[in-house]
């Protein structure tokens, strides 16, 4: 029982985690440098030009079409722990990853996953993902799933034993960021939740939550 598998569609970052054991290393790697970042990044848009300046040095005609957003969790919130970009490129349908780790305070490439030729993953996830059109930023999606569900799951399922994170992908309908979170103890799963919100304007498209068997 995960929240990820509840998402409908699953985003390009999505896909590239499920095949991350395919990772192939492109010698050109060595010509993008890891960047130094200046401060902590907490938004995907301040993290942006660093990924970008990283990804023109190894594919420079390679596009955005999706982000994965890892958080820590503890008793005051939620940390950036690191921001990873999905650019797709015209080479052989391959996607470059590139992380920016606020764990190190560097931005590097992460490595590149050629896709299931899945018949079931519609091509619309791998569309342009423009970010001048996303007006909610990871703080905002944070304060509106707390308003939502998310605050409700943090107090059945203690930081320790929570996993949650955003993805930022297209979807039919167009961006969407989607809130998953997962919660496990020694007895198995707690909770898991899955809220999905419009990028420009905020709503709530959808939000559940399925607690264990047996859990109050």
């Amino acid at each position: 029982m995960t929240a990820m598998s509840k998402n409908p569609v699953l985003s390009l970052v999505a896909v590239g985690v499920l095949v991350a054991g395919t990772l192939i290393c492109w010698s050109i790697f060595r010509s993008a440098k890891p960047v130094k970042l200046p401060d902590t990044i907490s938004t995907v848009a301040a993290g942006y030009p660093f990924a970008s300046k990283i990804k023109s040095a190894i594919a420079r005609d390679a596009w955005l079409s999706g982000v994965l957003v890892d958080l820590d969790s503890a008793e005051g919130g939620f940390q950036v722990r690191t921001i990873t970009y999905g650019f797709q490129t015209s080479k052989k349908d391959r996607t470059l990853f590139v992380q920016v780790d606020n764990t190190t305070h560097t931005a590097f490439a992460l490595g590149v996953v050629e896709p299931p030729r899945d018949p079931l993953i519609p091509s619309f996830v791998f569309q342009e993902l423009n970010l001048s059109n996303i007006f909610k930023d990871i703080p905002d999606v944070l304060k509106i799933a707390k308003a939502d569900k998310l605050a409700e799951f943090c107090e059945i399922v203690p930081p320790n034993a929570r996993q949650v994170g955003l993805n930022l992908g297209n979807r039919e309908s167009g961006p969407t960021w989607s809130v998953v979170a997962d919660g496990w103890d020694e007895k198995g799963p707690i909770a898991d939740l899955n809220i999905q919100i419009n990028p420009k304007t905020g709503e709530v498209i959808s939000a559940v939550m399925n607690k264990g068997v047996g859990r109050p």
